[in-house]
């Protein structure tokens, strides 16, 4: 149970925090931040390339720049994230079981895992091919 409790408090250390970094975010005006270094000094694009700069985007409903900046982020990262933040803040409040609570009890399915895996792997897939 200690464990289950130190996991929410992780959890909501991690929202307020993302939270602080979107306000940032909104109100930042610096044309520098975002800049991707691996770009700037090797011109390749890495894996998180214009994440930043996809979410100022979003932030400012320019959803066709965030798709240009990252597509897969904006696509496939950013709404599954979002959905499972939207559960998670959803289940603390009623004190249910969220999806993430699922992920990370030891009994959960290896196909969970596998799903997870294989998002992460296209990413990185995705990655590689837009560099060519």
């Amino acid at each position: 149970m200690k464990r289950f409790n130190l996991l929410k408090f992780i959890r909501i250390i991690v929202y307020i925090i993302l939270l602080g970094f979107l306000i940032f975010l909104g109100f930042s005006a610096d044309a520098t931040f975002g800049l991707c270094h691996i770009k700037e000094n090797f011109g390749l694009l890495c894996p998180s390339c214009g994440i930043t700069r996809a979410t100022k985007a979003i932030l400012s409903l320019n959803f066709a720049s965030a798709i240009e900046y990252n597509a897969y982020f904006t696509l496939v990262l950013l709404p599954a994230f979002l959905c499972f933040l939207v559960d998670d803040v959803i289940c603390m409040l009623f004190k249910r079981k969220s999806m993430v609570d699922v992920i990370f009890e030891s009994d959960t399915p290896n196909i969970i895992y596998m799903i997870i895996v294989l998002i992460f792997v296209l990413f990185i897939i995705w990655n590689i091919f837009r560099n060519i």
